[in-house]
């Protein structure tokens, strides 16, 4: 057995240069999304592809699908 990863690094901080409009397609978007829903999407479609941005987007949606579930 080989080991092919021992240490993660996150970066909470970056700057991310985006084409012009991309912001307002991420709000149009997640006003679209039913926040009552028991399917969350976690997804880093509009956000720069990292591991930090992944995180948490996967946090927030978790987040989203616990509250609805505790209303059921």
């Amino acid at each position: 057995a080989s080991t092919e990863m021992t240490y993660v690094s996150r970066r909470p901080i970056c700057i991310v240069i985006n084409e012009t409009g991309l912001a307002a397609s991420q709000v149009a978007f997640e006003k679209a999304c039913n926040p009552n829903s028991r399917i969350q999407l976690a997804s880093d479609y509009f956000s720069c592809s990292s591991t930090e941005s992944s995180l948490a987007m996967g946090e927030d949606a978790a987040s989203r699908i616990a509250g609805v579930l505790d209303k059921i």
